[in-house]
C-alpha cells in the first residue's frame, strides 16, 4: 500500500480508527455497512495537492483551474483496486470525496494532515489550504500505523482571512454571503449579484487563502492531473469551445450547469 501511495505521489496521509471518525450521514454508512455487513475498521485520509504557484493568474478560483478533482478521486480509486486485486483483497475499500459518510474536515484535522483555519479551511504544513481531502474505508485493518489523532498546532489566528474578506463573512457561521458560495448560486438576489459584479466573483474565490501566512510557502503539486490542461481564464471563447468538444463536463465550474457560468461571465465582464 505504501509503494502504492509513493508511485502515486500521495505524500501526506494517515490511517486511523474508524471509530475515530465522526459521523454525519448515517445513511451512507448505513449502505455501506449492509453491503459489508460490519463497519469499516480503518480509515486512510489522504491529501491531493493542486496548487500551481503565485505566479499562475487567473479569473476562477485555483481549484477550478485544471479538471474537475472528482476524476482525479475517480482514477485514483480505479487504480487502487487494480492494486488491491493483484493482492487479492479489492473487495474490501471503498473511496470518497466529498460524499464521504464522515468529516473529512476534522478527520484530517485531528490525524495531523493540517489545521482548522478561521476561514473554515484545512491548511496542511506542506501544501497549505490548497488541497482536496479524500478517504478510504477498509472493511479489515490493513495493519498501517495508526495516527494518534492528537491535534497537531492550530491556525495562528492572526486575522489575516477575517481583514482581506470582502464581504465579512470569513471567520463566521454566515457564509451565505461568502463570494464563492454566490459564484456557484443558481439564482442571485439583488445584493447578491451586485456583490459578484463589485468583485468579479466569476467562480469561487481564493482571498482568504491567499493572504494565509501559513500558504506562504505552500508547495506546488507533484500530481501531473493538476498541472496539466489548466485553464485559468474563463472567457465566453473559451466557454463555448468547451461546450463545442465536450470538454466542458470536465471542469469542476460545470456542476452548477453552463447558465450559471455564462450568466457570471456576463456580470463580471469589463465596463
Amino acid at each position: 500500500m505504501l509503494d502504492f501511495l509513493k508511485s502515486e505521489n500521495i505524500e501526506r496521509f494517515a490511517f486511523c480508527d474508524f471509530r475515530e471518525a465522526k459521523i454525519i450521514n448515517e445513511r451512507k454508512l448505513g449502505a455501506l455497512k449492509k453491503s459489508w455487513g460490519c463497519d469499516p475498521e480503518t480509515v486512510m485520509v489522504f491529501l491531493a495537492p493542486y496548487y500551481m504557484g503565485p505566479g499562475e493568474e487567473g479569473n476562477i478560483s485555483v481549484y477550478a483551474r485544471s479538471r474537475d478533482y472528482h476524476l482525479f478521486f475517480a482514477g485514483f480509486y480505479d487504480r487502487l483496486r487494480e492494486y488491491l486485486s493483484r493482492r487479492g483483497d479489492a473487495s474490501g475499500f471503498m473511496g470518497f470525496c466529498d460524499n464521504s459518510p464522515v468529516d473529512e474536515v476534522d478527520l484530517a484535522v485531528r490525524s495531523g494532515l493540517g489545521v482548522r483555519g478561521d476561514n473554515g479551511l484545512v491548511i496542511d504544513r506542506v501544501y497549505g489550504s490548497y488541497i482536496f481531502i479524500g478517504e478510504v474505508f477498509f472493511k479489515k485493518d490493513p495493519g498501517y500505523k495508526k495516527s494518534d489523532m492528537r491535534r497537531q498546532g492550530s491556525c495562528l489566528h492572526c486575522g489575516a482571512c477575517v481583514k482581506a474578506c470582502p464581504v465579512k463573512c470569513c471567520g463566521t457561521n454566515d457564509r451565505s454571503l461568502c463570494l464563492s458560495y454566490l459564484s456557484q448560486k443558481k439564482k442571485l438576489e439583488k445584493n447578491e449579484e451586485e456583490l459578484v459584479i463589485k468583485h468579479r466573483a466569476l467562480w469561487g474565490c481564493d482571498i482568504c487563502q491567499s493572504v494565509c501566512p501559513l500558504n506562504a510557502a505552500a508547495r506546488t503539486t507533484p500530481l501531473e492531473f493538476f498541472s496539466s490542461d489548466r485553464t485559468p481564464f474563463l472567457t465566453e471563447e473559451l466557454l463555448d469551445s468547451l461546450l463545442g468538444s465536450g470538454d466542458f463536463e470536465k471542469r469542476a465550474f460545470a456542476w452548477r450547469g453552463v447558465e450559471v457560468v455564462r450568466r457570471n461571465l456576463i456580470l463580471t465582464k469589463p465596463r
